[in-house]
Formats: structure tokens, C-alpha cells, sequence
């Protein structure tokens, strides 16, 4: 699904007219779109998800999403909403606090595991010009047979004013060799991803 957004930069100068799109690749083609996502499916969000956007502070939502797969690096989830967001740091501020209190009271991990959970940072990668963007890994220790292995689950969560977009990463391969990106590492990704889904009209 591509959508229109319309929303005031980061910094303030002044309306922009963008549309947000899913490619079939990411990070300069490393990632590619699964066969089975939908990609020709509209994936506008409900009428719950937009409820529950608004208690973010965020009204009139819609939203498109997509899951990629590397060869080497795992997968990734894809996501973004798009709609008015007058406060992108409050909104962020929101969704992390929401985030936090789902994953302690979860608290599971693959393969009976264990899991330390991160702290979302403040990044600002090279080339990111939006409001805020945050990131945190969780590190994950799991067995499974004669496999004993550890590796890190990250997440990004970025907004400007009329957008917001996750990017979630996902390392684990068969023989549990991927040990996954740091945070730091998945926010300079996310800085890239972001341009490649956020295209001038």
C-alpha cells in the first residue's frame, strides 16, 4: 500500500507532501520483502489500531507495514503510521512506556531462554533528519539441544511531525550464528530505511 502523508519537517520550515511506500527490497537491496506479506494487499490499519494510535496522540492514522528477510542478517519488521502528530517526542515517549510494560510482563524468549532486556536510547545516525528516534537491543541466551546461543533482538521507533516508523530485527538463522546488531548499529540501519520508505510526492 502507498499512502499520501502531509506534515511539517523536523525542523519546522514548512509543509512537505511525501508518500509512504514498501519496497520490494531495503538497505540498498540486503533485505527482501517476503513472498507472503501481502505486498499487493492494502494494509491499511483498523479501526482498533487507529483507536489505540489515537491514545498515542495520534489522530487520524493509517499505516502500512512489511516484513524482509537477509540471507546473512535475519529479518525485519517493517512499520509505519502516518496521520497528525503535534507532539512526535510525546507520542514516542508513549509508545516506548507502552512497549516496556509489554515486554516485563511477557518476559518470555525462543527455546525457553532468557532475556535482558535494553534501554531505549536517543540516536541521531548520520543522515537523520527527523524529531527523535530511539533504540534499544534486548539480549536473548536460549538452548535447544546441543545449541546453546545468544543473540540480540533490536528495535527502532522514529517520528517527525505527521509520521511515525518502527523497525524491529529479528537475527536468529538455523545454527544460531547471527549474533544480531546492537542498538546503534540498527538506528543507523533505520536511518536508512527510513529514507527509502519516505518518498517526495
Amino acid at each position: 500500500m502507498g499512502g499520501l502523508l502531509y506534515f511539517n519537517d523536523g525542523s519546522g520550515d514548512g509543509a512537505a507532501a511525501y508518500r509512504i511506500e514498501m519496497p520490494q527490497t531495503l538497505v540498498d537491496g540486503e533485505y527482501k520483502r517476503d513472498k507472503d506479506d501481502g505486498a499487493e494487499k492494502d494494509t491499511g490499519i483498523s479501526a482498533k489500531d487507529r483507536a489505540e494510535m489515537k491514545s498515542f496522540g495520534i489522530e487520524d492514522a493509517d499505516g502500512d507495514a512489511g516484513s524482509y528477510q537477509s540471507d546473512k542478517r535475519g529479518a525485519l519488521q517493517v512499520a509505519s503510521m502516518y496521520g497528525k502528530i503535534p507532539d512526535p517526542e510525546k507520542t514516542i515517549a508513549l509508545m516506548v512506556a507502552r512497549m516496556d510494560k509489554g515486554g516485563r510482563e511477557d518476559g518470555t524468549a525462543p527455546m525457553g531462554g532468557k532475556v535482558e532486556r535494553g534501554t531505549y536510547k536517543d540516536y541521531r545516525p548520520h543522515g537523520f533528519d527527523g524529531v527523535v528516534l530511539k533504540c534499544k537491543a534486548d539480549k536473548i541466551s536460549f538452548s535447544f539441544g546441543d545449541l546453546n546461543s545468544t543473540t540480540s533482538l533490536g528495535q527502532c521507533l522514529w517520528a517527525d511531525k505527521g509520521i511515525i516508523g518502527t523497525v524491529m530485527s529479528q537475527p536468529f538463522d538455523a545454527k544460531g550464528n547471527d549474533k544480531g546488531m546492537s542498538a546503534e548499529e540498527l538506528a543507523e540501519m533505520t536511518a536508512k530505511i527510513r529514507k527509502e520508505v519516505r518518498k517526495p510526492r
